[in-house]
């Protein structure tokens, strides 16, 4: 463990440990930035409606639940295959300038039952840097001079 500016620095990881106001102001009630490093204001700000966790985690939700289902109807084996083509699919890359629909990544997670904003809010026109195909190729490959 290594000190600095008084935070605790773990050297496995790259942690802080974070201190109240009380812990860490001087005797005029102030944050005392000399001796504690700069005050994170992350920290103080409030967090969100709980209901906005819950909507960012609606989809490992689903998964987990679909999970469970197929490994109770289906067996161990189920769960840990359907997981394996996920990986799989989600792999397959195209080069960069090309654009990727993933489709059947969407189709197995189920993404392909519902409407989503981006679906028919996304024009799909062509950009220019999608139209420089071999620079592109050679940016990727580490071939440009």
């Amino acid at each position: 463990m290594s000190h600095y500016l008084g935070l605790q620095l773990d050297s496995t990881e790259n942690t802080t440990i974070q201190k109240s106001l009380e812990q860490t102001s001087n005797e005029y009630g102030v944050h005392d930035s000399m001796r504690f490093g700069l005050k994170s204001v992350a920290s103080e700000i409030v967090q969100g409606h709980p209901l906005e966790k819950r909507l960012e985690n609606f989809d490992k939700t689903q998964l987990q639940l679909k999970l469970n289902m197929r490994r109770q109807t289906a067996g161990l084996h189920s769960p840990f295959r359907t997981l394996m083509e996920v990986d799989a699919l989600s792999r397959v890359k195209r080069p960069s300038n090309l654009p990727s629909s993933n489709f059947g990544l969407d189709i197995l997670l189920g993404r392909d039952e519902t409407l989503e904003v981006e679906d028919f809010l996304n024009t799909g026109e062509i950009e220019r840097s999608q139209m420089d195909f071999h620079n592109a190729m050679e940016n990727q490959l580490g071939f440009n001079c």
